[in-house]
């Protein structure tokens, strides 16, 4: 049995919530698995799962870097509150799109919360924890699929060797996450 121990919610900017910083923790520089969250209904909805053999903390620069120069897809944060996922640019949209869309950049950044685990394993084990994370939310279907912002992935449990029974806590409520795994 692998337990995975998520720390958060963390806020990737400052915001009004006073959340916490995700890169002022210290456990957050190792390798481990990370979910982007937004909240709605009170709950926290999966928007993105990852995990990296780096460190958490500079997987989030990447990705910061990402959204400041125009390479990923950002949302409606007021959508986003509402249960609704409305793309406000796409890599591609054009810098026109994109200066129209920043103020919406900007509060999808500070809505966005983070759900971190520290671990330090394999990178196949890394990598085969993301997918089946992934693979859960999206056979889980309905809105639990539609709001994760993941590429589709195919997860077989028959591809490996050693089956895996992963307990995963974490702080707060994470809707349609398990309180365990059979990877």
């Amino acid at each position: 049995m692998l337990e995975i121990n998520f720390s958060g919610p963390y806020g990737l900017l400052p915001n009004d919530d006073k959340v916490p910083l995700l890169l002022s923790d210290p456990e957050i520089w190792t390798a481990g698995i990370y979910l982007w969250t937004f909240l709605y209904n009170q709950a926290h909805r999966v928007n993105f799962a990852g995990v990296c053999n780096q460190s958490i903390a500079d997987r989030h620069t990447e990705h910061l870097t990402d959204f400041l120069t125009g390479s990923r897809t950002f949302y409606d944060a007021d959508d986003l509150a509402a249960g609704a996922l409305t793309p406000v640019y796409h890599p591609g949209d054009g810098h026109d799109r994109f200066i129209a869309g920043y103020s919406a950049l900007m509060s999808q950044l500070c809505a966005i919360r983070v759900f971190a685990a520290p671990l330090n394993g394999s990178e196949s084990l890394l990598k085969r924890l993301g997918l089946g994370i992934v693979a859960h939310f999206q056979q889980f279907g309905g809105r639990a699929r539609e709001w994760l912002d993941n590429t589709p992935v195919v997860y077989n449990k028959s591809d490996y060797d050693e089956k895996l029974t992963v307990r995963i806590r974490r702080p707060a409520f994470i809707a349609s996450m398990p309180d365990e795994m059979h990877l």
